[in-house]
């Protein structure tokens, strides 16, 4: 039987509001662990952060990273990662990847996966004949420091872009760890005051202040960034401000749909002429000819700090398919909330969240899907982690909280009857802060906190015309 644990969420998670000044989120505080935990407490780099690019490592348009030409059916590509735009040739656990298809010729599915292993029962990117369509994948590096991508369904292009990486040694020097925020709206262009759509090849900068000392610590903003209603096809692009946009991007659209997809986005220094300080900023770029709605919900942070959640790469696994009952007994119907327990196979005493995919399959209408732990008095938030269309298999992935004690997370279906599949492939484990000339007292305050990232108080944006040839 599991073993509640000590170290929880306590006060002062952000909760952003439309005005980007943010609010406190109560959490339950209880006793703070022993001094024999805090000093059991490791320390090392297995685990963390590193942001990097985002950069191109795979285009199957004009042979980068794999031979030119589409992929088909039932074709696996075994992609280098290690060694390449700036990725590590060795001592990497896992990749953060975004994966996009272009072109597909029948409806199918990507499955992702460490090269050498066995192909698993699960998928990372479901997708309809003509689309094109992204998603973020977590993904275990295998032998020789290559990922597999596994195509079904007719013929289709590729292209991978790498925005990250996760250390699988302890002697290296220490990346970032990673702390939860509330899951909230920071950027809303369909809120009056910002003056209307993101116009086309323009881009957005945006920047949160938490305090400043851990404003300098951090690297990476995990988020999920909505295109809603766009005028045009297009494609929105993500990173860290600095200079133009690169080549690549986080999420593609069609005219009039909305479509979410994950990002970890690094950060930069916010310009100086906004005056907003050492405020950590990203920025996001509307690729398309006209005008789109973003959303950006903010979700956690990764931080240089000495302690907070290290990821541990897990086999991808299915922990719920409510096609078969498995995780939750049937289809989630309007406004219907299902919990579903991740098993001890998925899980340690530690994990506080999970990294997972979101298969939302075949709704009966349009509708929107939310995704937030299982806690006393936790309330359902205002955003949502799917858009799917009635009729259509669509996936988005998630960094998702799980209840302290039920080890649970909720998702909640808006309208219409609709299957859910969540695939996990890796586990947040919370790691307590080392002692410090035995500062037990300091070492215990942060482990009965948790990891969470301190309160926003404030934030702000600023547009920017690209000039196009």
């Amino acid at each position: 039987m599991r073993v509640i644990r000590n170290a929880l969420r306590a006060a002062g998670s952000a909760a952003v509001a439309l005005t980007l000044v943010l609010t406190a989120h109560q959490a339950p505080a209880l006793a703070a662990p022993s001094a024999e935990a805090v000093e059991a407490a490791a320390a090392g780099s297995l685990g963390t952060y590193e942001p990097v690019g985002p950069a191109r490592l795979l285009d199957t348009r004009t042979g980068l990273g794999a031979p030119a030409g589409a992929v088909t059916d039932n074709q696996v590509l075994n992609l280098q990662v290690g060694g390449r735009a700036g990725v590590p040739a060795t001592g990497v656990s896992a990749v953060v990847l975004n994966v996009t298809v272009t072109g597909p010729t029948l409806p199918g599915h990507l499955t992702v996966y460490p090269s050498g292993a066995a192909q698993p029962a699960t998928s990372n990117l479901n997708f309809v004949a003509g689309r094109t369509i992204a998603n973020s994948v977590t993904v275990p590096v295998g032998a020789g420091g290559q990922v597999a991508i596994l195509h079904r369904g007719g013929s289709t292009h590729v292209i991978a872009d790498v925005t990250g990486y996760y250390l699988g040694v302890d002697d290296a020097a220490a990346g970032s760890y990673y702390f939860v925020t509330s899951p909230d709206r920071i950027l809303d262009t369909r809120d009056p005051s910002f003056g209307g759509p993101l116009p086309g090849h323009s881009w957005v900068t945006l920047w949160l202040n938490f305090d400043p000392e851990f404003n300098a610590k951090i690297r990476a903003y995990a988020v999920n960034v909505t295109a809603v209603r766009p005028a045009a096809n297009g494609h929105l692009t993500t990173w860290n401000g600095v200079g133009d946009p690169p080549n690549s991007s986080t999420l593609n659209f069609v005219t009039n749909r909305t479509v979410p997809n994950m990002a970890i986005v690094p950060v930069g220094p916010c310009p100086p002429e906004y005056g907003c300080g050492n405020q950590p900023a990203i920025a996001v770029y509307n690729g398309s000819e006209l005008g789109t709605h973003v959303l950006i919900d903010i979700f956690g942070v990764y931080a240089e700090e000495d302690y907070g959640m290290r990821f541990q790469p897990i086999d991808p696994t299915r922990i719920a398919d409510t096609r078969v009952g498995l995780g939750a007994p049937a289809p989630l119907g309007p406004t219907t909330t299902a919990t579903i327990t991740a098993p001890e196979s998925v899980t340690t005493n530690d994990t506080y969240a999970l990294s997972m995919n979101v298969t939302a399959v075949k709704p009966t209408a349009n509708t929107h899907v939310s995704v937030w732990p299982d806690e006393e008095g936790l309330p359902q938030p205002t955003v949502s982690t799917l858009n799917p269309y009635a009729g259509e298999t669509v996936p988005n992935a998630a960094i998702a909280e799980i209840g302290v004690e039920s080890f649970a997370f909720n998702v909640y279906n808006h309208a219409g009857t609709i299957n859910l599949v969540v695939d996990v492939a890796g586990r947040f484990d919370f790691v307590a802060p080392p002692l410090a000339s035995g500062d037990v007292a300091r070492a215990g305050a942060q482990q009965a906190a948790g990891p969470v990232a301190p309160r926003v108080t404030v934030g702000g944006h600023q547009t920017h015309a690209a000039s196009v040839n």
